[in-house]
């Protein structure tokens, strides 16, 4: 008995070639879903550290009973937490296409500060602070203190932005 090998094994260079240009077709049209997708991911995660940071000011001030400020650096995407004492700063710097678009309230009619600088004290009521943060497809996310609750959220601008921005 002798054993024969099929005329049909394998596949041919042709038949390699389709499978090849199916799979980069395929990469193709689903690439751009997949950049959107992990720009949207980068923003909701920058304004998640941001309102963490906030969060982490926040609880050192309460602790420490000692004023704090947020400098928001507006050209650097960049935010610094300072106390009274002489400890070094804390920073949180965005990456990654993430920047800094505006900084609220502002007065009326003027345009965005380059430095923006916001005191927390002791015991006293929380100020109205809502950071707009802004990827490289233009999409939006809101960071804000809650004056009445001191707690950080993330999301949509809060409604005395709303109203500001609505005003002409």
């Amino acid at each position: 008995m002798s054993r024969r090998r099929p005329e049909t094994a394998g596949i041919t260079l042709l038949e390699m070639m389709i499978v090849v240009a199916i799979i980069s077709l395929m990469a193709g049209v689903s690439f751009p879903a997949i950049s959107s997708g992990l720009d949207t991911i980068r923003l909701r995660s920058a304004a998640d550290a941001l309102g963490s940071f906030f969060t982490q000011g926040l609880t050192r001030m309460e602790r420490r009973q000692q004023v704090i400020e947020f400098v928001f650096l507006v050209p650097e995407n960049r935010v610094v937490m300072r106390g009274e004492n002489a400890e070094p700063p804390k920073e949180y710097q965005l990456t990654g296409g993430i920047s800094l678009r505006a900084i609220f309230p502002r007065p009326p009619g003027e345009a965005q500060a380059p430095v923006v600088s916001v005191l927390l004290y002791p015991g006293a009521a929380f100020p109205r602070v809502a950071v707009e943060l802004v990827n490289r497809r233009g999409m939006r996310r809101w960071v804000s203190i809650d004056p009445v609750t001191g707690a950080p959220q993330v999301g949509d601008p809060p409604a005395y932005v709303v109203e500001a921005q609505a005003q002409p």
